[in-house]
C-alpha cells in the first residue's frame, strides 16, 4: 500500500542553513579480530544518508512544532532541505524523517532552537523518477 506523504507545514520553521552537517552509512561490518587487517563488508544495497538539522524558533512556536513532530516527524515525510548534490544556497524538496531524539537548547528569553538527525533519500520528491516510500 502506498501511502500519502505527508508535507512540512510552511507555518513552522525550516532548519537553519548553517546546521545542516550528515554522514553517510554504508553499512559497514567488521571482524573483530587483533590482525592487522580485519574482514569488512558493506551491509547495505544502498547507503542511509544522515543528516543533523536545527531549527530556530519562539517558545510558542515550539510547542506546535514538537506536535506536528511527535504525530508525524517519525514516519516519511516531505519537507525543503538543502540538496546533497547542489551548492548550499540550493533547497529542494527530499523525502525525510526524523530518527532521534529532540535536543532541545534555551536561546534567550522567548527563543530556542532543537536539533533532529533525520535519514534523507536523496532524490528529488518532484522527480518522477525519484524512489517512493512504501509503509
Amino acid at each position: 500500500m502506498v501511502k500519502k506523504l505527508n508535507e512540512y507545514p510552511e507555518m513552522y520553521p525550516m532548519p537553519d542553513f548553517g546546521s545542516y552537517a550528515g554522514v553517510i552509512d554504508q553499512g559497514l561490518i567488521r571482524t573483530n579480530m587483533p590482525a592487522a587487517s580485519p574482514n569488512q563488508i558493506v551491509g547495505f544495497n544502498a547507503p542511509r544518508t544522515q543528516i543533523t538539522m536545527t531549527f530556530s524558533m519562539v517558545n510558542n512556536q515550539y510547542v506546535g512544532w514538537k506536535a506536528w513532530i511527535m504525530e508525524f516527524g517519525y514516519y516519511w515525510f516531505t519537507m525543503p532541505v538543502v540538496s546533497g548534490y547542489e551548492p548550499v544556497v540550493i533547497t529542494s524538496t527530499h523525502k525525510i524523517r526524523i530518527i532521534s531524539d529532540i535536543e532541545y537548547q534555551k536561546r534567550g528569553d522567548n527563543w530556542l532552537s532543537v536539533s533532529v538527525i533525520a535519514e534523507i533519500i536523496q532524490s528529488d520528491a518532484e522527480d518522477p523518477l525519484a524512489i517512493t516510500t512504501r509503509e
